[in-house]
């Protein structure tokens, strides 16, 4: 097998770079933080360990790259979906599918990690704020972390949503619909 599987240097260190992240994402989803470890990742990746830690210092290094990608994916999904959304209540029903889809198919054993919910929070959640805002819907920021707080909430349950995103979409639409009839005039 050739030592370099690309045209270039730099194209064949990237390479191993994303095999090294698709790993860990891999041992991540199956087994929770604790099982992405540099020897898992780098066996995984068809990479040996000391050519794993050329890429990354530490599993918390790894660790934290993948979470960096995820958020980086996420952010990018959620822009997308909403460039096509129309009013408030499109925006959320459309940031509600795209989140619990991503979300789900990232989630660990037990649930999302901590970090990835951090990073839910500062990716797609400040998306849909500015879009809201945008809109000029009030309070956008307060807003947007009420919905993806309720996404989080709904997917770390222990009993589990079976629908969930018409069960978040009903919840936060009956609260946008008392927050509009909050600030109507009586």
């Amino acid at each position: 097998m050739p030592r370099i599987q690309a045209s270039s240097v730099a194209e064949n260190r990237d390479l191993r770079r994303t095999a090294l992240l698709q790993a860990a994402r891999d041992l991540l989803r199956d087994g929770g933080e604790s099982a992405v470890t540099m020897s898992a990742a780098a066996c995984n990746a068809g990479l040996s360990r000391p050519a794993a830690y050329e890429y990354f210092d530490s599993s918390a290094a790894l660790r934290q790259a993948l979470v960096d990608a995820q958020a980086e994916y996420w952010t990018s999904v959620v822009a997308s979906a909403l460039d096509g959304a129309a009013d408030i209540d499109a925006k959320i029903r459309v940031f509600v599918e795209t989140s619990v889809q991503l979300l789900s198919t990232d989630a660990t054993p037990s649930g999302l990690s901590d970090t990835q919910v951090s990073h839910f929070h500062e990716g797609p959640g400040r998306v849909l704020a500015r879009s809201l805002s945008d809109d000029d819907t009030p309070n956008s920021d307060l807003v947007a972390r009420l919905v993806a707080g309720a996404i989080v909430t709904v997917l770390r349950s222990p009993e589990g949503a079976h629908d969930v995103v018409s069960t978040v979409t009903a919840f936060l639409n009956a609260g946008m619909t008392g927050l509009s009839a909050t600030r109507s005039p009586r």
